[in-house]
């Protein structure tokens, strides 16, 4: 899977299918591998609200509800007030969720 990814990376940018990938690996791999495919994403587009969304909700599947608050203050620097609200919203619902 390493090699798919590199030659994603390497000979065309889909992000759609690394997201996947990574979405893939929060389930039923390694999640911190997951959140490295999400990490990388985010460093090389960091506008992007579609794949911070898939970040988010990844990270709140997770029963570390720290690592969610820091990609939460981690995003508040990078994206506009607007889809600020709407993550928090989301982010609120999973720190709801937790005990």
């Amino acid at each position: 899977m390493a090699l798919i990814i590199k030659r994603l990376t390497t000979v065309h940018i889909d992000l759609k299918t690394i997201s996947r990938f990574a979405q893939l690996e929060y389930k039923y791999g390694d999640a911190e591998r997951g959140k490295t495919l999400f990490e990388g994403i985010i460093d090389s587009h960091p506008k992007r609200w579609d794949m911070w969304s898939v970040y988010m909700d990844m990270e709140g599947t997770q029963n570390n509800i720290q690592s969610l608050r820091y990609v939460f203050r981690f995003s508040g620097d990078t994206l506009a007030n607007g889809t600020l609200k709407k993550s928090f919203r989301s982010g609120l619902g999973h720190q709801n969720d937790k005990p």
